[in-house]
């Protein structure tokens, strides 16, 4: 009679405890990231009445005779099942898309959860709802370092972050030049490039149809002038100097003895020349010393000033007829290379290798650029060297169009939203238009998620049984990834714990009744005595 009695009281007991576990679970059925909990029960130790005995010749085998002694709570589990989730418009909720925990810590103790409230303080910090620190890793100008459990830290948001202007290293230039534009034509632009403290300055760039015509800017002498001709003798020869158009003009210059070891010379042909007049001075021996005049300029019509230095160090001055020629010019007439466009970028004070040339090939593509970087010192900031790309720029027969269409730099900016994406990685949005990442929260993924104790606020710990925390990036190493602007839902199923409910409260009636009955059996064994 106490057998069935005492079996029954375990009976009791434990369905208390999973009625107490299903009351947990539907209290928290709106419990964001709750995992839901299940109770399981084994048989206690059974009374053998009787042995098992083996067959023989004469007589089978018997069964063992055991009376079992009640139930016992085997465990209670945590499901850690996925539950479902629920878009926000707040873009720190995060919720997590397969397995994994969000890291928190507080006062040097780390914590485990699924809730994914998260909100930023006064101080930036990337917070739960009860001010416990979010862990991840920090950028440094939107560079990660090592990303290891050694150096988690605090996520912070920083508000209202300056960044620093970025100067213009590129420029990318596309669209058209017309095919069909004679030699001399102009394509005037401009664009605005921004220097190591954000300022802008204005480079003017045009593009003048050459078709491989090349301005005259050097000419170069040799042979030798008479050391024994007469004071006022005179020797005259003619060469052609070219404009930026290609166009040859025809320049005239007279050497006249002026003395022992002194010629004069001058240029003349093209009007309004000047520099066009100097001395040339040899030594005893007829070597060259020095000489005077120059650069030879003249502005033609329809094109650029011409502009070209006379060296007459080439020549000697001997005892011998006169024969001083032009040994070198490195001007060019229009046709030598064919579909050839110079630029020119101008405006900012002291400039420097701000000259170039695009050739094109059959089909209107570049076939070569030669270009700077184009060079120049801002008052106050880094030098700027500036690379124009024109590998888009086309040539074909209509408008000239020709622009840029991208350049890099940026001036200062603020901080002013975050994104955040699959792996955690938080980006910021700058008022100047950039983006840089700062930061990316970290999940934790264990062995035996079951194993975890439960913390209170959604919290769990690391148990001897969940193994240590392996933390790392999301989406990687069998961790879950984060979902953005979104929370994970409890996963308490109430059609589930209803029907528990249901089989737990008749468990536990049945239980009492058994009392009942051995009470009253027990009473008419006593009333056995009268």
């Amino acid at each position: 009679m106490m057998r069935s009695m005492f079996s029954a009281v375990s009976g009791l007991k434990t369905h208390q405890i999973r009625m107490d576990v299903i009351g947990n679970n539907i209290a928290n059925v709106n419990t964001i990231g709750f995992k839901s909990g299940r109770v399981n029960f084994y048989e206690m130790f059974s009374q053998t009445m009787r042995g098992a005995a083996a067959p023989s010749s004469e007589r089978g085998g018997t069964n063992p005779q055991q009376v079992g002694l009640g139930v016992s709570l085997s465990s209670i589990d945590t499901i850690h099942g996925q539950g479902n989730l629920q878009a926000t418009s707040k873009t720190t909720d995060l919720a997590i898309q397969g397995n994994g925990f969000f890291v928190l810590e507080e006062a040097g103790t780390r914590y485990f959860t699924r809730a994914g409230a998260f909100d930023v303080d006064s101080q930036g910090n990337l917070v739960d709802q009860r001010g416990r620190m979010v862990q991840g890793w920090m950028a440094t100008n939107g560079v990660f370092g090592s990303k290891d459990t050694a150096t988690l830290t605090n996520i912070m948001v920083p508000v209202g972050q300056v960044i620093q202007a970025t100067p213009t290293t590129n420029v990318v230039w596309a669209h058209n030049l017309d095919a069909n534009a004679e030699v001399g034509f102009t394509r005037t632009t401009s664009v605005d490039v921004l220097d190591s403290l954000g300022r802008s300055h204005s480079i003017t760039m045009s593009f003048r149809r050459t078709d491989g015509a090349r301005e005259t800017t050097n000419v170069t002498w040799g042979n030798n002038l008479d050391s024994g001709a007469a004071v006022n003798t005179t020797y005259s020869i003619d060469f052609d100097a070219y404009d930026d158009l290609g166009r040859a003009h025809t320049i005239t210059v007279t050497f006249t003895k002026s003395g022992a070891q002194t010629w004069d010379w001058a240029a003349t042909g093209p009007s309004g020349i000047t520099g066009n007049t100097g001395t040339i001075t040899f030594d005893g021996a007829g070597n060259f010393v020095s000489q005077t005049g120059g650069p030879v300029e003249f502005t033609p019509t329809g094109a650029s000033l011409v502009s070209f230095d006379m060296d007459f160090s080439g020549l000697v001055h001997t005892a011998a007829p006169s024969d001083a020629a032009v040994t070198g010019t490195d001007g060019a007439a229009a046709g030598s290379v064919l579909n050839e466009w110079s630029w020119v970028a101008s405006g900012p004070s002291g400039i420097t290798n701000n000259t170039g040339t695009i050739v094109f090939d059959a089909n209107g593509a570049v076939d070569t650029a030669f270009s700077g970087p184009v060079q120049f010192l801002p008052v106050g900031a880094n030098a700027m060297s500036v690379t124009m790309d024109f590998s888009r720029v086309t040539q074909n027969g209509g408008e000239s169009t020709l622009e840029y269409i991208d350049r890099d730099g940026s001036p200062m900016g603020t901080l002013g939203k975050i994104t955040i994406d699959g792996t955690g990685v938080i980006t910021g949005t700058y008022s100047n238009g950039q983006s840089q990442q700062i930061a990316q929260l970290c999940l934790a993924n264990f062995a035996n998620p079951g194993g975890l104790l439960k913390a209170g606020d959604n919290l769990y710990m690391s148990s001897n049984n969940s193994g240590p925390e392996q933390i790392g990036e999301a989406a990687t190493g069998g961790r879950g990834s984060i979902i953005p602007s979104s929370l994970e839902m409890s996963n308490v199923d109430l059609a589930e714990e209803f029907t528990s409910m249901i089989v737990t409260q008749r468990g536990f009636q049945a239980n009492s009744r058994v009392i009942t009955a051995s009470d009253e059996m027990l009473q008419d064994l006593v009333n056995l005595k009268r």
